[in-house]
């Protein structure tokens, strides 16, 4: 009986639903590489760039991505299916709290016992033992809820977030043996989704608790304020590190949407911390862009407030000094035309901050038109 679910033939209410077309898109290379499957239409409504490609290639089911970052195309997906900001604010670095152990166990048990996780309850070699050799042949790291489980129960994952490629590989162990469309799969893509905003919660409540000091930490407590800031300095700093790698993905595939929400992100980011772009992330942001990028405008506007607006005591912008922006505006050429095209005309007078700008011009849309930013 267990074999038959494993292969069982979709019922008549499952042959009457339109097939929803499946695209995956494999980022990266080597032990780092993720696979991500995502629906054809929402990828297509979403970006200029894949919908043309996948126009001009109807029967494309796979799209491979090797010189993208995971993590920047992980955070690329979370906007394909919630349509909002996603998370790009770094954690403190917590191990698993007991509090959070006993949430998580509790949790996995209900989905192991629920209709759901039936298949995936315990390894394929007891569930299934007479399929177990054919299945150990197409699937090279199996697993399964009872030991993810037991991972848990023994404390081998180091946090929160260390859980997830667990049920991206269920998920993708599932698609490997039974297909895309196999009831098991759908119910493996449940369980991961579930999962995974079950963890996101874990982890934005952690996020809450640690700003307000009031989280029981495995590390060291911050035994003054200015320790405290600059803690929370690195963090704004890594969360517009991370905001302008994904900008600079959103505008290569023409996910406009994205680009508008996440420069005004990173326009209310540096606004609120005082931040500026530091040296690496605008040598970053100009091998990674191209000519009339958003995120560029911004750059250019940020260094050119930098040469009219610095005083004698001043020591430049986000750690870099005037003196080397003149130096690398001499290198970059692009950089340089785009500084000078903000200092023209300007005759001395002083250059409004890039942040104090209206936020439609750092946003992809014709003048008149429906800002989509404002839409989320």
């Amino acid at each position: 009986m267990a074999r038959l679910m494993m292969h069982q033939p979709a019922s008549d209410d499952q042959k009457s639903q339109p097939e929803v077309e499946v695209i995956t898109i494999k980022v990266g290379t080597g032990e780092g590489a993720r696979h991500f499957e995502v629906r054809k239409d929402r990828l297509c409504v979403r970006s200029e760039i894949f919908r043309d490609y996948l126009a001009s290639n109807p029967s494309v089911t796979e799209i491979d991505r090797p010189d993208e970052d995971p993590y920047v195309f992980s955070l690329v997906m979370q906007y394909l299916y919630r349509g909002t900001l996603p998370n790009v604010m770094p954690l403190p670095p917590f191990i698993i709290t007991v509090e959070q152990k006993i949430q998580l166990l509790n949790c996995l048990g209900r989905v192991r016992k629920s209709q759901h996780g039936k298949p995936f309850q315990r390894p394929v070699r007891e569930l299934w033992p007479e399929i177990a050799e054919a299945y150990a042949e197409k699937v090279d790291q199996p697993i399964d809820l009872l030991t993810i489980e037991m991972n848990v129960w023994g404390d081998w994952y180091n946090n929160l977030g260390e859980l997830k490629p667990h049920f991206d590989r269920l998920y993708n162990n599932s698609v490997t043996f039974n297909g895309f469309n196999h009831p098991i799969s759908n119910r493996a893509h449940i369980i991961r989704r579930r999962m995974f905003a079950f963890i996101d919660a874990l982890e934005e409540q952690a996020e809450r608790d640690a700003t307000g000091s009031t989280f029981t930490r495995s590390m060291k407590k911050s035994t003054g304020p200015s320790e405290k800031e600059e803690k929370e300095d690195a963090r704004s700093r890594e969360g517009c590190h991370n905001l302008q790698r994904l900008i600079c993905v959103s505008e290569r595939y023409r996910l406009d949407s994205l680009t508008a929400i996440c420069m005004d992100a990173l326009t209310q980011l540096y606004k609120t911390h005082h931040l500026s772009p530091s040296a690496p992330s605008i040598l970053y942001i100009y091998s990674h862009t191209s000519v009339g990028s958003k995120l560029r405008l911004y750059v250019s506007r940020s260094l050119a407030h930098a040469i009219m607006n610095k005083s004698p005591n001043d020591g430049g912008i986000g750690g870099v000094e005037t003196d080397w922006i003149w130096d690398v505006m001499k290198e970059n050429n692009e950089l340089g035309m785009d500084v000078l095209a903000e200092l023209r005309g300007k005759n001395g007078m002083k250059v409004t901050k890039a942040e104090d700008a209206f936020p439609c011009e750092y946003h992809w849309h014709g003048e008149g038109d429906i800002c989509t930013a404002k839409l989320y």
